[in-house]
């Protein structure tokens, strides 16, 4: 056996005594090294690695010869599945004169659907997939109990689709189930501890908790919920983990935790040490290539420590929100992400890792690099140096991710702070402080994943760099590719954020000495009277929806004041590999009459102007039909090449046909003012408005062929303060609701046919109507979604505690801002 994960090492002959070797091992190896001597075994990454590099670990097994420790053993299996067993006792005791215990069953607990599974899965036929077993559990609660010593598939070196026991633990479930909860159990020298994964894709898991258990010594992993097309609630909350993943099956990677692809996560309070592989993985929306919808994906990863993650795995991170938003990764704590290497001087592992994660809001996070021993390193200048290996960058997010936002965190000793490459634009980086980055700080430029792509255009007008803190910084601040500049200190880097009209280009500063207490003994908490004091942001965070298909949050923009982008994020059909997602369809708001003096500070934000204010005369904002049916032409593979079309109702765009749909809106009007259309849709016979009436209340209405239903609200919004509002259209349940500052305020029937289309081709009106009523008064935030807060599995309640007292509003103890507005990092200083 080799590493990093079980194979058949080789040995390799002169080209004269060349042996041919075994296809599926090693057909990749014999035009690379034919003719040389020595040994030979696949890598992690297959082909990339077979050569033994210096300070390269391994472990040799399945030889009798290498029983050299006391408690190694090797068994001698014969064809029928019988053998000797030889075993090296304390003491070099005679095995045949001792009681020896051994490990019979691969799997402790299982369903019907994992009992009956056949040995593989990947040779069967459509009939037989479509035959296969997938009775599973419900109501089922497994507590209190201890498991320990779990067998596994006798042939090491197998991958995991040559027989379904190789992927092995102590409960493995299959089936299809729902309100499953695994409690405060103990899990200990267990090849995996908890396994969900469906026998096929329409197996559907819900409900399921994994609360409170100790998992420790683990050969492949923890807790695995792994992928299908219906995988609903997921619950892994306040587990402590450590030792995971230190024997891995052959095309492992011994990750901790991994959730994969459920409708709603919540991975919160869970404590990792010393894990092999990646700590947290959460895998959001759809996977890539898939053709179906994800229409709601919320996904929160809170509260949790990984401290040395990584120890035999590189390019990955700790903590890894993948794929499709929205992810709300919030005060945990990264240390020492290890990231094996086994040539060059860097370690390959990343403390937070989006890898293409799109639409991840990430703050109030920690993130501390441990320096090994030191290394030669060489400087951009060319002088070699004698300096520590580090960490690689305390945030990476693998090829081209839109829709991020960092803020209010804290990284620590590391030698990049963020791999991004900013060819898709909208990412904010915003109050963080970047303390001892050692190398750059900003590598936003092509990253390896496409470092051979070339680009034309960045959108620099949606990144914003401002109000971050940088402590001991290196030469570099950043790249920023595309902006026509290589590498830059601080004063370079915000001339040329400035230049090209970042919508925040103010940077950040630099600080004289350490404004935290002790970061080198984890003690972040800022000091008095440092740079970090009042310089932090406040930046909304929107609850996550149903079907999104338009979100403004009118923030101004520094290159077109008219231009207003959206920023929604919806995992249609039509968006597969994940490498185009950022080519995802958006419906930006062009403005009629608009200028920069337009926008004020709002209520949700204080690091930009993010308020619209119109005059109610002639100032409105739109978007026209015509770009809301396309066509619109997608990639459906990763080459780029191979293109498809959807063009009208194909396309979720604000232009509705059938079905539910929901209207928010955080806005106030000019004193007084009423009789206005603050959105619309409509051509007069079909579609939707929402208005500030004449009695200074709300009036909702759809329309189909001149039909309508409305539901009117009398509750005053028109005296000037800020509200929020929701308009909501249930038509399958036949109801209109209003809800105002968290509260359903009236709801009314919907005599429209469900099936009654508001399709028209009208333009999306914002600030006015088709016939004028143009609004007065500003608008901070505005949203469109094909779904209701029931579609959505959430309510008003929790909706609105989120959005005006959740976790972005407060630092990671949870205190409140104090002074002018919040601190930079993870936390508020607090005078004690």
């Amino acid at each position: 056996m080799g590493t990093p994960y079980p194979v058949l090492v080789e040995g390799l002959a002169a080209a004269e005594d060349f042996v041919e070797l075994d296809a599926l091992n090693s057909a990749w190896a014999r035009d690379a090294t034919r003719g040389a001597k020595g040994v030979i075994f696949q890598g992690i990454w297959g082909r990339d690695v077979y050569h033994i590099y210096e300070n390269h670990r391994f472990f040799l097994e399945d030889k009798p010869h290498y029983l050299d420790v006391p408690g190694q053993f090797w068994f001698d299996r014969r064809e029928d599945g019988s053998g000797r067993l030889y075993l090296r006792l304390p003491g070099d005791r005679d095995p045949n004169q001792a009681q020896v215990e051994v490990a019979r069953h691969v799997h402790l607990i299982q369903d019907q659907a994992s009992a009956r599974c056949p040995d593989r899965l990947d040779i069967l036929t459509d009939e037989q997939r479509a035959a296969l077993d997938t009775t599973g559990v419900s109501h089922l609660e497994i507590a209190g109990l201890t498991f320990r010593f779990t067998n596994t598939h006798w042939m090491l070196n197998l991958q995991n689709w040559g027989h379904q026991d190789v992927a092995n633990a102590a409960i493995r479930l299959r089936g299809t189930g729902s309100d499953i909860r695994i409690a405060n159990n103990r899990f200990e020298h267990v090849a995996m501890a908890i396994q969900m994964a469906p026998v096929r894709d329409d197996v559907r898991f819900d409900a399921l908790d994994v609360l409170d258990n100790d998992i420790r010594f683990t050969d492949h992993g923890a807790i695995g919920v792994r992928r299908g097309a219906h995988l609903g609630v997921v619950r892994v909350k306040r587990n402590r983990l450590h030792e995971i993943g230190m024997r891995v099956y052959r095309g492992s990677h011994g990750h901790a935790v991994v959730v994969a692809n459920p409708q709603s996560a919540e991975i919160a309070g869970n404590m990792l040490s010393r894990c092999y592989g990646a700590g947290i993985l959460v895998h959001g929306g759809k996977r890539s290539g898939s053709r179906e919808e994800a229409p709601l994906s919320r996904n929160f990863i809170y509260n949790n420590s990984v401290a040395d993650a990584l120890l035999a795995a590189n390019d990955w991170g700790a903590i890894a929100p993948w794929n499709g938003g929205p992810h709300y990764v919030y005060n945990n704590i990264v240390g020492n992400p290890g990231g094996l290497k086994y040539a060059g001087w860097v370690r390959d592992g990343q403390a937070y890792y989006p890898d293409c994660g799109f639409k991840t809001y990430l703050f109030n996070n920690v993130a501390w690099g441990r320096p090994i021993q030191p290394a030669p390193r060489r400087s951009l200048s060319g002088q070699v140096t004698d300096a520590p290996i580090e960490a690689s960058p305390g945030y990476y997010q693998a090829g081209p991710t839109v829709l991020n936002q960092f803020f209010n965190n804290t990284v620590y000793r590391f030698r990049v702070g963020s791999g991004w490459s900013p060819v898709g634009g909208r990412q904010l980086y915003l109050g963080n402080i970047w303390h001892d980055i050692h190398q750059e700080v900003f590598d936003h430029g092509r990253q390896k994943e496409d470092a051979e792509a070339e680009y034309q255009d960045y959108a620099h007008e949606t990144i914003g760099y401002g109000r971050n803190v940088f402590v001991n910084p290196p030469e570099i601040i950043g790249t920023l590719e595309g902006s026509g500049f290589g590498a830059g200190d601080l004063e370079r880097f915000r001339f040329v954020a400035e230049e090209r009209n970042l919508v925040a280009s103010d940077v950040g500063v630099a600080a004289q000495r350490s404004p935290l207490r002790d970061p080198a003994n984890n003690d972040f908490r800022p000091l008095a009277d440092s740079e970090v004091i009042d310089h932090g942001v406040r930046v909304f965070v929107p609850w996550s929806l149903y079907a999104m298909v338009g979100e403004w949050n009118f923030r101004r923009n520094r290159s077109d004041p008219a231009l207003i982008f959206d920023d929604h994020w919806f995992m249609t059909s039509y968006l597969v590999e994940r490498f185009h997602w950022r080519f995802a369809p958006s419906f930006p708001l062009t403005g009629v009459n608009i200028t920069a003096d337009n926008y004020v500070p709002g209520v949700l934000e204080d690091w930009t102007e993010s308020a619209l204010v119109l005059n109610g005369g002639d100032q409105y904002a739109v978007v026209r039909h015509e770009d809301m049916i396309g066509p619109i032409e997608y990639p459906t593979d990763r080459s780029g090449e191979n293109l498809a079309t959807v063009e009208g109702a194909e396309i979720a765009s604000p232009d509705i046909h059938a079905g539910n749909f929901l209207v928010e809106a955080v806005f106030r009007t000019a004193p007084d003012h009423a009789g206005s259309t603050l959105i619309a849709k409509t051509d007069g016979s079909s579609g939707y408005r929402l208005a500030v009436n004449r009695a200074g209340g709300l009036t909702f209405v759809v329309s189909s062929d001149e039909q309508n239903s409305q539901v009117a609200c009398g509750a005053l919004i028109n005296e000037g303060d800020w509200h929020h509002v929701i308009a909501e259209a249930d038509r399958e349940a036949g109801v209109m609701r209003i809800y105002i500052d968290g509260r359903l305020t009236r709801e009314a029937p919907i005599t429209l046919a469900a099936e009654a289309s508001l399709n028209n081709p009208g333009d999306l009106l914002v600030g006015r109507g088709p016939d004028g009523d143009y609004f007065a008064g500003a608008l901070d935030f505005l949203r469109i979604a094909r779904g209701t807060l029931a579609d959505a599995h959430t309510s008003i309640e929790e909706l609105y505690d989120w959005q005006f007292d959740g976790p972005f509003l407060r630092d990671f103890a949870g205190s409140e801002p104090t002074g002018l507005r919040r601190d930079a990092g993870a936390f508020e200083f607090v005078d004690e």
